[in-house]
């Protein structure tokens, strides 16, 4: 027998879907718009024909500022594939000749102390998801009840849903790195930092997302319509671990 709740969860249309994070998603967690300084998270996959015919998985980012429904509070900067934010993020490392130059950027091996944090951090993602969890179902009993107006329900359910996936997607990459450590298949800075430029190109989605979490803070980017249907990136400042 349904509860109430359940019964009123099937009839009512689904507004918002959580997405599962993946390692092809690699820029979220370091991505934040240089408009209103928020996180940009992802957005949603498309499929397009690649040049075999074959269907490829495409993803997006949009700033998480935008998803608010009142206009005069929500960001304006337009949302950027990821394909076009690789291409833009390849553009800025190419001026960059010599990373050991760069002032802040730590090429000491700090394995072991990075792990702990990454566990830590891990924890704390953890116990965040959980307080959201349960405020959402906190929220659904409230508009079950007519305690709540429908518009706000979905509204507040949509900001929910965002910050869980952007705390699932970076708890997600924080784990893939603590495995990637317990294998000791760490990233050299000898072979990548200091010769980024040609090694980036041969790193997979994995190896770029631990790359990105272990040396890059934030990266503010502006992006910009170039026709109807068309973005552009423009990186405006990294700043490095």
């Amino acid at each position: 027998m349904f509860s109430p709740v359940q019964d009123k969860v099937l009839r009512t249309p689904n507004y918002s879907k959580t997405k599962k994070p993946h390692s092809r998603n690699f820029f979220c967690g370091v991505l934040f718009c240089s408009v209103c300084g928020n996180k940009y998270t992802t957005h949603n996959c498309s499929f397009k024909k690649d040049e075999n015919g074959n269907m490829e998985r495409q993803s997006s980012y949009r700033c998480s500022k935008k998803i608010y429904s009142n206009e005069n509070i929500a960001c304006k900067n337009p949302n950027i594939s990821h394909i076009k934010m690789e291409q833009a993020f390849i553009r800025y490392i190419q001026r960059i000749n010599d990373f050991t130059e760069i002032e802040g950027l730590e090429t000491e091996d700090t394995t072991a102390q990075k792990e702990t944090e990454l566990i830590k951090y891990i924890a704390d993602c953890e116990a965040k998801i959980s307080n959201l969890t349960a405020k959402k179902r906190r929220l659904m009993e409230q508009y079950v009840n007519e305690e709540l107006p429908f518009e706000d329900y979905k509204s507040t359910l949509l900001i929910f849903n965002e910050k869980l996936e952007a705390l699932d997607g970076e708890q997600q990459r924080a784990r893939a790195e603590v495995q990637a450590i317990e294998k000791k298949q760490d990233i050299s800075p000898d072979d990548i930092i200091l010769n980024l430029n040609e090694n980036w190109g041969y790193l997979d989605n994995d190896e770029k997302m631990i790359f990105l979490q272990r040396f890059v803070e934030k990266i503010y980017i502006t992006v910009e319509k170039e026709r109807r249907n068309s973005n552009i990136v423009r990186i405006e400042r990294v700043e490095f671990r």
